[in-house]
């Protein structure tokens, strides 16, 4: 990595006349450039990290170097290098509270996900422990009994009950996982009910919520298999919260299944809360409008038509897509994409390996991504846009007739933006120095709009 800095910053100099005060110049950059990375190196980036903060460090320097192309030796050799230096410092100052911010963000965004998940998977393991148990049990019980010839006459029946008791299907996907039958049906009155709350993190099943015409709560429970009573879903009234959850025993429990709620039109924007949490399942849901909307699964995927209210989405390992977010918009996954085709309000949108994208934005947002790339249509402008990702590309359109002020950072990457054809006019302050462009266009009050990028290259249209 250090012959790849000697030599980029050698070709900076390549059409400089080479005189000694360039030549000491040049030396005192890659000195000073090969210090700062195994300074990095020492710090615990990797190389890779390393050579990127490096490089973006060093800024543009064109106009530096077309000083030294035309002035003389003895200017060059004061102001030059103390005009260059100053601003590398300055840049560098910069840069390193950004990757302290970078770090501390993406740690306590992995330290949430896994004290959120860790006690799931606690809980999860310790069911899975005792249904471990009662098999054994069921196991040595089953030994017992062929001593007698009562058991040896309908072996063939019980090893199938066995089989069915431990929910083994050897069913293909074309089989009978496709044809879920319902086992189950409540109905419960939807005067006084407030808060819905599902919690079915000990279950690989679906959810499935709806609106209806009907004036109570209605819900089902489909599975590949009959479960037994205690099977099925606990649902708990408590005032004005209706509770629904799993019993204790899963042995035997089938392998897949839907829970379908229908919820009358009249609750639709008059719930204070709805709340979903599942493990291994998908969650689809109408406009179900929601003072407050939690809605968290571990690897399942989770989409809608439309979201209104305090929105909380987040998923591990799956796909986030709604037509519509509306409100106080939280929006989090690790390794899945974000897709939404219109956010009013204002949103948090993170994502650490997954794409953004964001069809059409109405008010403040921000987005980050450590290894994904963010593209977001801004139609009506609130007072801030802000972007950061590591090593994705970022995309904006901006509308047209609002007044913009812009901050764009990237380390190795490019910058397009709607002002390059324009620059020269007097009305817009815009200046762009290879991996840094700030400037303004249009009057007061200004859409502030900040794009940091490592590795990517940023893009802005009108």
């Amino acid at each position: 990595m250090k012959d790849m800095i000697k030599s980029e910053i050698t070709n900076l100099f390549e059409n400089v006349p080479e005189t000694q005060e360039v030549k000491e110049l040049q030396e005192e950059m890659i000195s000073n450039a090969e210090e700062r990375y195994e300074d990095l190196i020492q710090r615990g980036f990797t190389e890779e990290q390393a050579y990127t903060m490096v490089m973006g460090s060093i800024g543009d320097i064109e106009e530096l170097l077309a000083d030294l192309g035309a002035q003389t030796e003895d200017a060059k050799d004061g102001k030059a290098k103390s005009e260059y230096w100053e601003k590398q410092n300055e840049y560098w100052e910069k840069q390193c509270e950004y990757w302290k911010w970078q770090g501390e963000y993406f740690g306590k965004y992995a330290k949430d996900f896994a004290k959120d998940f860790s006690e799931q998977a606690k809980g999860f393991g310790q069911q899975m422990e005792k249904q471990a148990e009662d098999l054994g049990q069921q196991a040595k019980e089953a030994l017992n009994a062929f001593a007698s010839s009562s058991v040896f006459e309908n072996i063939s029946n019980s090893i199938k009950q066995i089989i069915s008791d431990v929910g083994i299907n050897f069913q293909s996907d074309d089989g009978n996982y496709k044809d879920m039958q319902i086992c189950n049906e409540r109905k419960f009155a939807a005067d006084g009910i407030t808060e819905i709350v599902m919690e079915l993190q000990s279950s690989p099943v679906d959810v499935d919520i709806q609106l209806t015409t009907d004036p109570e709560i209605f819900v089902q429970e489909l599975y590949n298999k009959d479960p037994k009573e205690d099977q099925l879903l606990q649902y708990v009234v408590s005032g004005k919260q209706l509770k629904i959850h799993f019993g204790p025993n899963l042995i035997g429990f089938p392998r897949r299944g839907i829970v379908r709620v229908f919820l009358p039109e009249s609750l639709a924007g008059t719930l204070e809360e709805l709340k979903v949490l599942t493990a291994s399942g998908d969650v689809s849901l109408e406009d179900v409008g929601a003072a407050k909307q939690v809605i968290k699964t571990v690897s399942g995927d989770i989409s809608g038509a439309c979201a209104i209210g305090e929105v909380s989405l987040g998923t591990v390992s799956g796909d986030i897509a709604f037509e519509s977010v509306e409100g106080e918009v939280q929006i989090r996954t690790v390794s899945g994409d974000v897709k939404v085709s219109k956010i009013v309000g204002k949103a948090s949108v993170n994502s650490a390996s997954g794409d953004v994208k964001v069809g059409e934005l109405q008010g403040d947002a921000s987005f980050r991504s450590a290894s994904g790339d963010v593209e977001c249509n801004l139609t009506k402008a609130g007072e801030k846009l802000e972007v950061s990702t590591a090593s994705g590309d970022v995309t904006l359109a901006l509308p047209e007739e609002v007044g913009v002020q812009m901050t764009l950072n990237t380390a190795s990457g490019d910058i397009k933006t709607f002002l390059d054809c324009i620059a020269t006019d007097e009305a817009v302050n815009y200046v762009k120095n290879g991996k840094r462009a700030v400037g303004t266009i249009g009057q007061e009050p200004f859409l502030k709009v900040k794009v940091s990028t490592a590795s990517g290259d940023i893009e802005i249209n009108r």
